[in-house]
């Protein structure tokens, strides 16, 4: 027999895992803006990137560099 308590636990982990896993895309980000920054500007030009571009790209990827 399941309960309505062990729905809510389902619910409370699913809630929680989702946290976790947006906490985890925000640190991923966060790292690779930070590995971005630590380029000079000549490198940027290189990939094709200026530095108001990074963000964009971090968030959302490759070809948004426009987007934020």
């Amino acid at each position: 027999m399941i309960s309505a308590f062990s729905h809510g636990n389902r619910r409370r982990r699913r809630g929680f895992s989702t946290v976790l896993g947006r906490i985890g895309e925000w640190m991923r980000h966060r790292r690779d803006a930070r590995a971005l920054e630590g380029l000079t500007d000549d490198q940027l030009k290189d990939i094709g990137l200026s530095r108001a571009e990074i963000e964009g790209v971090v968030r959302f990827g490759p070809g948004s560099a426009g987007r934020t």
